[in-house]
C-alpha cells in the first residue's frame, strides 16, 4: 500500500498556482458592477453582464461625444447624475449619445443648463426620474420610437422645452413629468396611454390643446393645474375620476366635455377657470367638494345632477356670472360660502330636502332672492339671514299621486269636500290636504291649494 509522504514545500507550491489561475478569470458581473469606477477617454464606468455604464463624466470638453464602446464593451447606460453639475461640476454644451444605450438613469443629465438640444439614440428604452429636469437651455428633445418608460420628473421644470413628442410605445406619463415646462406648446399624449400621473402638465402654461385617450379613466390630482392657455379639451374614454386641482387655472378653457361616468371629484378641479361658461354635473355624483368651481368668473349656467346631497365650501364661491341656481331636490347640506361672493346672483331655490345650511352659504352674493318651502330648515335659514330677501313657497301634496301638483289635484280635493261620503274619493295624504289646519277639509281648503298652485307656478 502506497503512503502519502507530507511535502510542504509541494503544498505551497499548489496553492500558489491555484491563486494565480484564479487571479486570471474574470471576475463576476455583480461584483464589477460595484467595484470601482474604470476610466477611459474621460469617462468612468463599470462593466456588467450586458456592457459598460457610465457612471461620471470626468473630461474637460463640453462638447462630449460618448463612444459606442468602453473598455472594450458596449456603452449600455448613463447612470445616476453621470453628467449633472451636480455631482461632476462640469457645464456640458452638447451630447451626442450612440445607438449602442438602451438606459438613462435617474438624474442622469439634471441641471444642465447650458445644455439646449438632446437627440436621444434609436436603441433607448428608458429614462429614469428627473433624468431631464431643471435644464434652463433646453428647447427641443427627440424621443425615439423604442421609449417605453419615462420616469418621475423626467424633463419637469426644463422652462425652455417647446415640443416633446412621446413615442406610440409610451403607456404611462408618470407624475411631473412636465411640470412647470412653461414654454412646451406641443406635447400630444400618445393613444395607448393608460395612466397620467399627478402633475403631468401642470404649469405648461403654452399648451392650447389636449386630447385625453380612450384608455385613461383617472384624471389624477393636479395633471393640467395652470395650463393657463388650454383651450381645447376633448376627452376619448370613460373619466370616472376627477383629481384635486385637475384643471384648476386653466383660465382659457370655455367648455369642459361632459362627463357622463364620472362621480367622483376632488376639491377645486375647476376652480379659477376664469374663462369656463357651463358646467354639467353627470347623475351619480353624491358631493361637490370644497372650492370645487370656485372663482370660475365666466361660469353662467349649471346643471346639479338628482343624486346630490351636499355642497362643500366655497364650491361655487365667486362666481361672477351666476345669475340662476335651482338646487335638486334630495340636497341635504350646503357648507360654508358654497354660493358665496357671487355678486351676479338673482335667484336660488332651496328644497324641502335641505337639513343644513352655513349660515354664510349666501355671503355678500349681490340682490339674490332666495326661494324656500315653508316650515322647512330653509325657511328658518332665510328668516335668520340677512343681506337677502326671499320668498316663501307653499308646501302641497300630490292628491292624486301622479307625481305633479296640479288642478287636478285641486278637483279631487273639491269632490272630498262636496260629495256625500260613501261616494267621495280615497286620498292617501288627506291629512296634507288641510291647508288651514282646522282638522276638516272644506272649499276654503280647495281655493287656498289653488292659491298656492299660482303661487309655486309664478315662482317654480
Amino acid at each position: 500500500m502506497m503512503r502519502l509522504r507530507h511535502n510542504p514545500l509541494r503544498q505551497t507550491a499548489v496553492l500558489n498556482a491555484v491563486v494565480l489561475l484564479l487571479g486570471l478569470l474574470p471576475a463576476p458581473a455583480a461584483m464589477a458592477a460595484d467595484a470601482d469606477p474604470l476610466t477611459e477617454n474621460g469617462f468612468a464606468y463599470t462593466l456588467t453582464d450586458t456592457g459598460a455604464v457610465i457612471t461620471e463624466y470626468i473630461g474637460s470638453n463640453p462638447y462630449v461625444t460618448i463612444p459606442e464602446t468602453l473598455g472594450g464593451a458596449p456603452v449600455v447606460a448613463i447612470g445616476e447624475e453621470a453628467f449633472s453639475p451636480n455631482h461632476n461640476g462640469k457645464s456640458t454644451l452638447t451630447v451626442s449619445i450612440p445607438d449602442t444605450v438602451t438606459e438613462i438613469g435617474d438624474y442622469a443629465f439634471y441641471d444642465c443648463n447650458a445644455l439646449s438640444a438632446v437627440t436621444l439614440p434609436t436603441s433607448l428604452v428608458s429614462i429614469g426620474d428627473y433624468a431631464f429636469a431643471e435644464m434652463a437651455a433646453l428647447t427641443t428633445i427627440v424621443i425615439p420610437d423604442t421609449l417605453k418608460e419615462i420616469g418621475t420628473g423626467c424633463f419637469s421644470q426644463s422652462l425652455k422645452l417647446t415640443l416633446a413628442e412621446l413615442p406610440a410605445g409610451v403607456t404611462v406619463i408618470p407624475p411631473l413629468c412636465f411640470d412647470g415646462c412653461k414654454a412646451l406648446e406641443v406635447c400630444p399624449i400618445p393613444s395607448g396611454v393608460t395612466q397620467i400621473g399627478n402633475g403631468a402638465f401642470q404649469y405648461c402654461q403654452k399648451i392650447t390643446e389636449i386630447t385625453i385617450p380612450e384608455a385613461v379613466t383617472v384624471i389624477p390630482e393636479s395633471a393640467f393645474r395652470g395650463c393657463s392657455a388650454l383651450k381645447e379639451l376633448q376627452i376619448q374614454g370613460r373619466i370616472t375620476e376627477l383629481g384635486t386641482l385637475a384643471f384648476s387655472g386653466c383660465s382659457a378653457l370655455q367648455q369642459i366635455p361632459e362627463l357622463p361616468y364620472c362621480t367622483v371629484y376632488g376639491s377645486s378641479a375647476f376652480a379659477q377657470c376664469a374663462s369656463l361658461t357651463a358646467l354639467t354635473i353627470a347623475e351619480g355624483v353624491t358631493v361637490l367638494p370644497d372650492s370645487f368651481a370656485a372663482d370660475c368668473a365666466a361660469l353662467s349656467e349649471l346643471k346639479l345632477p338628482s343624486t346630490l346631497t351636499m355642497i362643500g365650501n366655497s364650491a361655487f364661491s365667486g362666481c361672477l356670472a351666476l345669475k340662476a341656481v335651482t338646487l335638486p331636490e334630495g340636497i341635504k347640506e350646503l357648507q360654508t360660502f358654497a354660493f358665496g361672493f357671487c355678486t351676479g346672483l338673482e335667484t336660488i331655490h332651496l328644497p324641502h330636502s335641505l337639513q343644513t345650511i352655513a349660515t354664510d352659504a349666501l355671503y355678500f352674493s349681490g340682490s339674490v332672492t332666495a326661494y324656500c318651502y315653508e316650515n322647512t330648515p330653509a325657511e328658518t335659514f332665510c328668516k335668520k339671514s340677512s343681506g337677502f330677501t326671499y320668498v316663501v313657497l307653499p308646501v302641497l301634496a300630490d292628491l292624486n299621486e301622479d307625481g305633479a301638483r296640479s288642478v287636478a289635484d285641486a278637483i279631487l280635493l273639491a269632490r272630498c269636500v262636496t260629495e256625500l261620503a260613501e261616494n267621495a274619493p280615497s286620498i292617501p295624504a288627506l291629512s296634507a290636504a288641510d291647508r288651514d289646519l282646522d282638522g276638516c277639509l272644506t272649499l276654503l281648503d280647495v281655493i287656498s291649494y289653488l292659491e298656492a298652485l299660482t303661487v309655486l307656478s309664478q315662482y317654480t
